[in-house]
């Protein structure tokens, strides 16, 4: 650290020693990520093992100014995992499977908040903290939801629509818990209304009031300046206003104006980064109108390779020129062409696209895994705890159970004999049959905790919320360690179960779509009703 009255920072070249283990620090990260990104689906979990073994709880090579520098730049790298999944949700699918996911993620928010109270009877935890305990354990990790989706190929299916919403949901309840968690103090007895109140409604108003913006005041701004660009195509002004440079600056200010806003009202950045992607989302789709088309089977092309918003179809279009070949109606073919070729220019610079260009591989190579790996590098002496703390206490190593319940939501009724019977017909389409992968797939999901819970978790343990307030010295310290070290194990078993599980179904249902293909049966065949909308 620098001294306050220094007139600036002196420079001191690194010794080799230091530029090896950040270095290998760095290439560890992203090694771990591809290797298990590609075997498992579940990168995250390396690059949390891999901020254990260089941090502070294993080898103690980073220093704690570099921890400290990693935890900050992490957070930056947690705003836009957040913000990649706003702009990349389906507004429309969301809006189909509204009532499923939340469901889904009404289940994945009750059950474990309802049994950590089990934490009073079996570790002596106050009412104050087994409410902390299921605040941590509340949450999907948005990192690994993500991660499996994208690197599985499920984001156009059902499933993947379901499953991302869910999560998402629950890590909104998860971002709202933050700011609660940190309002308790070590002295409280008891939750105030106020302190919960206060961060639901202000969350609640910046998820209601950034909607209505955009559609009575983003909208118009919008229709009018397409309007003066169509009237005026030549104006340089309107010109610059299509160029990637410009799209970059609006989505990066709509980014930081909302995370400010959300930081001074007292709501969570990650919430508002949430916000500001669905809002990049919402602005693509209004730009492009209804361009998205379904072919007879619902099936849909996204030529953008990876944008939801913004989708054509190629074989409607084969369709239509083929059609326009047979007959007179040779407008009626240009029309699809016009549409592929308007949505084409404008998914140039969408949501995702700029994402991809500007903030995509800095976040992937450095601040994704600065954020992933942080979590573990800041649980001082958690390895060596947990180690000592369940070979003296396996009673209590229970408290793990309270994330376990999401596995309820698969439905056992089904009879595995389903998974591939196939009924075909003369006169119809093969009918879907009835799979438990996709329930499987979601359950186990929703178990992996992730980020959030570990946030929550050290808010808690900093703020003292675990530690107890008729408790002083030594024995106080004991007990608050202790039942931090509870929630967190919890957290890590899930957050490592969940993910494994997921990948080895996911990779099991890859294999059965290469064996469905060879006999020309389609994946909407394994994955029944959840295949592609």
């Amino acid at each position: 650290m620098a001294d306050d009255g220094a007139a600036s920072l002196p420079y001191h070249e690194p010794s080799i020693v230091q530029i090896l283990i950040l270095s290998s620090f760095l290439l560890a990260l992203n090694a771990t990520n591809f290797v298990l990104d590609r075997t498992l689906y579940c990168g995250l979990i390396g690059q949390v093992f891999i901020g254990i073994c260089w941090g502070t709880p294993g080898g103690k090579w980073l220093s704690a100014e570099l921890e400290n520098a990693i935890v900050q730049v992490g957070y930056l790298g947690l705003i836009l995992i957040v913000y990649e999944g706003g702009a990349s949700t389906s507004i429309p699918d969301i809006k189909a499977n509204l009532a499923l996911s939340t469901c889904v993620a009404l289940t994945g928010i009750a059950a474990p908040m309802g049994l950590s109270f089990l934490l009073g009877p079996m570790a002596g935890a106050a009412r104050i903290q087994c409410f902390a305990a299921g605040a941590a354990l509340c949450s999907t990790s948005l990192g690994t939801t993500f991660t499996v989706l994208a690197t599985s190929g499920l984001t156009s299916t059902r499933l993947g629509s379901v499953l991302s919403t869910a999560a998402m949901m629950d890590d909104v309840v998860g971002l709202v818990m933050v700011q609660i968690v940190s309002s308790l103090g070590s002295g409280t007895t008891e939750i105030q209304a106020t302190t919960v109140v206060r961060p639901v409604i202000v969350s609640l108003a910046f998820a209601i009031v950034v909607p209505l913006l955009n559609r009575f005041l983003l909208r118009p701004v919008m229709r009018k300046l397409d309007r003066k660009r169509t009237q005026h195509p030549d104006a340089k002004f309107y010109s610059v206003l299509q160029t990637k440079e410009a799209s970059f600056i609006v989505h990066t200010g709509l980014l930081l104006t909302l995370v400010v806003g959300a930081s001074y009202a007292g709501a969570s950045v990650l919430l508002a980064a949430y916000l500001s992607g669905i809002m990049v989302c919402w602005w693509d789709t209004e730009r492009t109108g209804p361009k998205s088309q379904k072919t007879d089977n619902g099936s849909r092309v996204n030529p953008t390779g990876g944008d939801p918003c913004i989708t054509t179809e190629a074989p409607a279009e084969t369709a239509q020129n083929s059609q326009a070949d047979n007959s007179t109606g040779s407008a009626v073919a240009s029309s699809p062409t016009e549409t592929r070729t308007i949505a084409l220019g404008t998914a140039r610079h969408t949501g995702p696209d700029i994402y991809e260009q500007y903030y995509s591989q800095a976040l992937q190579r450095v601040l994704k895994p600065s954020a992933l790996s942080s979590f573990s590098a800041k649980q001082n002496e958690i390895s060596g705890k947990i180690l000592a703390w369940t070979s003296s206490a396996k009673p209590r190593s229970k408290a793990s159970a309270p994330t376990q319940p999401e596995s309820t939501q698969t439905s056992a009724s089904i009879p595995l004999a389903n998974l591939d019977r196939t009924r075909t017909t003369s006169s119809s389409k093969p009918a879907k049959p009835i799979s438990l992968y996709p329930s499987g797939i979601i359950s186990l999901a929703m178990v992996a905790r992730g980020e959030i819970g570990f946030l929550i978790s050290a808010v808690a343990e900093s703020n003292g919320v675990f530690r107890s307030s008729t408790d002083q010295g030594g024995s106080g310290d004991s007990k608050a360690s202790e039942l931090f070290l509870i929630v967190t194990w919890a957290i890590v078993l899930c957050t490592i179960i969940g993910p494994l599980c997921v990948g080895v179904l996911v990779k099991r249902v890859k294999r059965l779509e290469e064996q469905s293909s060879s006999a020309n049966r389609s994946r909407v065949e394994v994955l029944g009703a959840w295949g592609v909308q």
